[in-house]
């Protein structure tokens, strides 16, 4: 249907004597240029929905550790989140040590680190205790 559109289009400007090459070439310059603009924050819109539909790293009241780290070290505790509320684009966080509040987008969390604590049943945790 858009194509026999287009063609219309086409036939009426060539019926009016109009040249329609120029009019496509800058027609088609600023969808290039659109899609250079926008398409980056698609592709991270797609990335934090694909993190929250397809992993499910956390739920809600889940005890959470994100770092960027790959591995080894043991995140301390004091770093941990409480899970507020998740939506399709950002998840609401609560800072466990000083309850501050923070909405953060699931696009920049989805190549970090996400330790569940809520999860990880069988743990282990050491305690250092000082006398």
């Amino acid at each position: 249907n858009s194509i026999f559109y287009f063609a219309l289009g086409l036939l009426v400007l060539s019926l009016l004597k109009l040249n329609p090459w120029p009019l496509l070439v800058s027609t088609s310059t600023l969808l290039v240029a659109g899609s250079f603009a926008v398409g980056p924050s698609c592709a991270k819109a797609v990335e934090g929905i694909l993190v929250i539909v397809g992993r499910r790293p956390y739920d809600i009241g889940d005890r959470i550790i994100i770092t960027n780290s790959p591995g080894g070290e043991v995140p301390p505790m004091s770093m941990s989140w409480i899970v507020e509320d998740i939506s399709l684009f950002s998840t609401t966080l609560r800072h466990n040590a000083s309850n501050e509040i923070s909405t953060v987008s699931n696009a920049s969390i989805a190549g970090a680190r996400i330790t569940n604590c809520a999860r990880s049943k069988n743990a282990i945790v050491h305690m250092v205790l000082k006398f």
